[in-house]
């Protein structure tokens, strides 16, 4: 007997049982001979027909397990997230909508999948915390700028080259993710206030505020003042 968990499961045994079958069968008419080592063969395979239910039993399983990862894993717009994921947060399955933030907390829909949060609430385990704020990998580079600058909130080191993710720089501006998240500076952009300054020559050359065109407030930009030689931290020095 073969045992099966589904129609298709059934059809796969039905038609190994059918070829085994006719395999047995002689097409001339001719009698079937006895075969010395069948009693010996039985001994080992146990009763007529145990190797193919055991056959049948096992791709049983093989479906079972690849039939449910087959329908988690389907991405029907093809946006990064499984149509399960995207029906159950009421996401849009058969349209792409990876990039959009439905809860307005500076984390797209592909983020909150992939960091394992609700993209229909800013704090999805009521904590206090806002889920761009939350730093699930505990890397020093939150989920608002992880899913900013490309890599993932559930891996420490993306990219597996050595550097944690805090210590990479994306734009390369000589300042780290880490020092990016900590001083809110946009991981992508090398210039974040536009004053004509590295948001990493600001930090870590200058000591101006990198969120803050104008460290000294006397109506010029600190590149301009660094670019005339002129001290942007003093405002009596233009």
């Amino acid at each position: 007997m073969c045992v099966t968990g589904g129609v298709r499961d059934r059809g796969v045994c039905a038609f190994l049982l059918e070829y085994d079958r006719q395999a047995r069968t002689p097409r001339d008419g001719a009698a079937i001979r006895p075969d010395p080592s069948a009693r010996l063969r039985r001994g080992t395979r146990g009763a007529d027909g145990t190797a193919m239910t055991k056959i049948c039993l096992a791709l049983t399983l093989v479906f079972a397990l690849l039939v449910p990862a087959a329908a988690q894993a389907r991405d029907r717009d093809r946006d990064g997230m499984p149509d399960r994921w995207e029906k159950r947060h009421g996401t849009q399955a058969k349209k792409k909508s990876a990039a959009k933030d439905p809860d307005g907390d500076s984390v797209s829909n592909l983020g909150e999948f992939g960091a394992k949060t609700d993209p229909k609430r800013k704090d999805s385990d009521r904590d206090g915390v806002r889920d761009d704020d939350e730093d699930r990998d505990r890397d020093a580079v939150d989920n608002g700028n992880e899913d900013r600058q490309g890599t993932s909130s559930r891996k420490r080191d993306s990219d597996r080259d050595g550097l944690s993710d805090a210590r990479e720089d994306r734009d390369r501006d000589g300042l780290s993710n880490g020092g990016e998240d900590s001083t809110g500076n946009d991981p992508i952009d090398r210039d974040t206030d536009d004053d004509g300054l590295t948001d990493g020559d600001e930090v870590n050359k200058h000591g101006t505020e990198p969120l803050n065109p104008d460290t000294d407030g006397d109506d010029t930009t600190d590149g301009r003042e660094v670019a005339a030689g002129s001290d942007p931290l003093d405002p009596d020095d233009p």
